[in-house]
């Protein structure tokens, strides 16, 4: 029988879902990158980083599209 949504052996540990509430710091450099160019790291990072859901902190997708 399959496993019902959401209950999948790598989403249910605690360190693979604290990325799925967020961005990643590779998340910016990767997919956000034409977006910010010229951006200083440190001040972004001392703005938007931070929330930790046991496990990679995570920037909040919401501040990052409203910073872009």
């Amino acid at each position: 029988m399959p496993e019902a949504p959401g209950n999948s052996p790598s989403a249910s540990r605690p360190s693979v879902r604290a990325t799925l509430r967020g961005y990643t710091h590779r998340d910016l450099e990767t997919t956000f990158a034409a977006h910010l160019v010229r951006v200083d790291w440190a001040e972004l990072r001392r703005w938007y980083n931070g929330y930790g859901f046991l496990g990679e902190p995570v920037y909040n997708p919401f501040d990052i599209l409203f910073y872009i």
